[in-house]
């Protein structure tokens, strides 16, 4: 393994570590909101956990949402194997969620938009949005999204921020 790969790796093993925290923090959050446990925790395309009342969320980090003002939208994901490409559905086509949680970070605020995912799919389906493709950590991978703004989202969200181990509802969020 080259000096390239194994910066990957880490790089991969950092975010996926980010990713499970934000998954646990958004638990915390339903838990304490909607006064539930969780009774499943899911590692594949179908959701991320499900709770006592029979909910299932899938969850979402955003680190760059702050800088670009914009949430991305996983719909494909392509793969390189063997000098062939292979592409599959992925994120919000393949989700069999209830709800989307989408996680950013805002000056150490930790905020999270709660959005029913057939109303996200709605959204999506009645409007153009840029969509864009970036580099995975694994080479000859790429994810492909929709670029939606924060304003857009906030109109079908409720929004949670956490304040120590304190979550509160708003209604006002500028970034």
């Amino acid at each position: 393994m080259n000096k390239m790969n194994k910066s990957a790796k880490i790089d991969y093993n950092e975010l996926l570590k980010i990713g499970q925290e934000k998954e646990q923090e958004a638990q915390k959050l339903i838990k304490n909101i909607d006064k539930v446990e969780i009774i499943d925790v899911n590692n594949d395309f179908k959701f991320d956990f499900k709770t006592s009342n029979n909910k299932t969320y899938e969850v979402k980090y955003d680190r760059k949402a702050p800088q670009t003002g914009n949430i991305f939208i996983e719909f494909k994901t392509t793969k390189e194997n063997n000098d062939e490409l292979y592409s599959f559905g992925s994120g919000i086509r393949t989700t069999t969620a209830n709800y989307y949680i989408i996680v950013i970070i805002l000056n150490e605020l930790h905020i999270f938009f709660i959005i029913d995912t057939n109303e996200l799919k709605l959204l999506i389906k009645n409007n153009n949005f840029d969509k864009r493709y970036c580099p995975n950590i694994e080479k000859g991978s790429y994810s492909y999204g929709y670029i939606i703004p924060i304003s857009v989202i906030q109109t079908i969200s409720k929004i949670y921020m956490k304040n120590n181990d304190s979550y509160y509802l708003t209604s006002e969020l500028k970034i």
